[in-house]
């Protein structure tokens, strides 16, 4: 199976930027008391892509897109087409994949996200392709109080994605499976 990186835009020094002004708002003081971010590190967290292509009535012409959908909790996300892919690196930190994901997952995650919203749902075509593996950067936070916890950024977005915290504390369960390529 392919293999591929998405290339992440933020630098280390913008998430550490991101992760204390995220930390020092009034919201995330109450939620996280007197934690304060001890450690950064980026980790790849593998998700399947699949190449999709459809069409409806509603739409002028056919799309063709790219949703990719995590394996711990199996979230889901329609990816830009022109955002570059890389060839694997040597000595990034590859988190382990949990499950294989189907085409008809991709299927339903792709009729769902971009056709909840359609009365005439007959008229829809969607053909999904044959996936690959692509890792999808992220910096992660490593805060420190009375308790460790973690708090993740995309490194593609510059956002915090606090959905994602569940799928990288479960692949981070799996250390023995992570992964350096040399």
């Amino acid at each position: 199976m392919t293999r591929k990186l998405l290339e992440p835009v933020v630098s280390k020094e913008e998430a550490v930027r991101a992760l204390n002004g995220h930390l020092d708002n009034w919201l995330a003081k109450f939620i996280y008391k007197k934690k304060r971010l001890k450690s950064i590190e980026k980790v790849y967290l593998p998700y399947f892509c699949f190449p999709y292509r459809l069409d409806s009535r509603s739409l002028n012409g056919e799309i063709v897109g790219l949703i990719a959908i995590e394996t711990y909790e199996g979230i889901s996300a329609i990816l830009p087409v022109n955002h570059p892919l890389l060839e694997i690196e040597e000595h990034l930190t590859f988190l382990p994949f949990k499950q294989l994901i189907s085409k008809e997952q991709a299927y339903e995650a792709v009729y769902w996200d971009l056709f909840q919203k359609e009365k005439d749902r007959k008229t829809i075509s969607l053909k999904i392709e044959e996936p690959f593996l692509i890792y999808v950067p992220y910096w992660i936070g490593y805060l420190q109080g009375k308790e460790y916890d973690i708090l993740p950024l995309d490194a593609v977005t510059g956002q915090i994605d606090l959905k994602m915290k569940p799928s990288l504390l479960h692949a981070f369960l799996q250390e023995d499976q992570i992964q350096k390529i040399h």
